[in-house]
């Protein structure tokens, strides 16, 4: 069965595995793979709303194989779930496939999806289940190889698609905005990596949640439920653009805060808070006055204009001087070649000849 899958992966690269009518068959199929594997020394446990994961966590180096790795995640009940897969690179040849379906570890919702190899920049969706099991299986050893893994995130999906029974407890995170929008904001840190700023998350999640609670009852921004680093979401942690200086030192952070309005309780068209402004207004606090003490400091981005000119100036010119070098190589073959040929016909011997 191992070799069937292999064989269809070198192929295709992409395949859909099972029906929602064939879930137990789809269950025993994933038991067959994992059976004896180890689990990866590398795997990080991810139980956020909404998130990324990233692995191995440096992605500059190749992958452990011989292993597996299973993360269980999930989103707001009655949602169903977008995925964007930023990148796989993954060995094929090895049998190594990353797995992607609905529900836990030991409940199969719906069918599943297997990546292998090289892919970009794919989307789709979960419709009918609010949680995600993600799965990568390396079934045999291999440290010659030179892949890098992969990366993806995902969150809730749409508006509600489920009538929640009445309930007299407030959910822990608010409705989606109008429209499914979320206002996010980006900033640049310096300082840490991409994979160390992962690691240490709640180091940041936690004070930033303290101070958004502070920051609204100064700004008198009344929320239903206090806030806490559950509300601080995490949308994307990513290198900064590799044109900027030190840029291997400094992590794309992309966060949102969403809490739920005591007045928006009985209107669903109300403004949605955390908006654009307040976090923007929230973070220039929070940077002055907290960022120092998490050993990291704000990265002022440079004129995105100047210095992407300036490397793909250096970009281009290292390309012309290697294609220089490699026309000159190539000249001084061909000369080379017909001054050995004239020499060989004008030489004494053919003459006489």
């Amino acid at each position: 069965m191992v070799l069937l899958l292999n064989a269809v992966l070198v192929v295709a690269g992409l395949i859909v595995v099972g029906a929602a009518e064939e879930n137990q068959q789809d269950k025993s199929w994933e038991s067959d793979i994992i059976k004896g594997l180890p689990n990866c020394t590398t795997c990080t446990d991810s139980t956020r709303l909404s998130g990324t994961i990233i692995f191995p966590e440096d992605d500059t180096k190749p992958y452990p194989t011989g292993c597996k790795c299973i993360w269980e995640d999930h989103v707001e009940e009655g949602y169903g779930i977008d995925i964007t897969i930023e990148n796989v690179t993954l060995n094929g040849q090895n049998e190594d496939v990353l797995y992607i379906r609905g529900g836990t570890q030991n409940d199969v919702q719906g069918k599943g999806m297997i990546f292998t190899w090289e892919i970009k920049d794919k989307k789709f969706t979960i419709k009918n289940s609010n949680k995600l099991m993600v799965m990568f299986v390396s079934p045999k050893k291999d440290d010659k190889h030179k892949y890098t893994g992969f990366k993806l995130r995902y969150q809730r999906h749409g508006e509600i698609t489920t009538t929640p029974e009445p309930t007299t407890t407030a959910q822990p995170l608010p409705t989606s905005a109008p429209g499914g929008a979320r206002p996010e904001l980006v900033v640049y840190l310096k300082g840490i990596t991409p994979a160390n700023f992962n690691k240490n998350l709640k180091n940041f999640t936690e004070p930033l949640a303290k101070y958004a609670e502070s920051f609204c009852k100064d700004k008198n921004i009344t929320t239903v439920n206090p806030l806490t680093d559950k509300n601080v979401v995490i949308n994307a942690i990513q290198y900064c653009p590799r044109y900027w200086p030190q840029q291997e030192n400094c992590v794309d952070v992309r966060f949102s805060i969403p809490v739920e309005l005591k007045e928006q309780v009985k209107n669903a068209n109300a403004t949605y808070q955390l908006s654009k402004w307040n976090l923007q207004r929230l973070w220039k606090g929070f940077a002055k006055t907290e960022l120092q003490k998490l050993n990291v400091k704000e990265y002022e981005s440079p004129d995105d204009a100047y210095y992407l000119s300036l490397w793909m100036g250096v970009t281009v010119g290292t390309l012309a001087i290697v294609l220089l070098a490699f026309l000159a190589i190539m000249y001084w073959i061909w000369r080379t070649s017909i001054t050995k040929d004239y020499s060989r016909y004008s030489s004494p011997y053919f003459n006489k000849a």
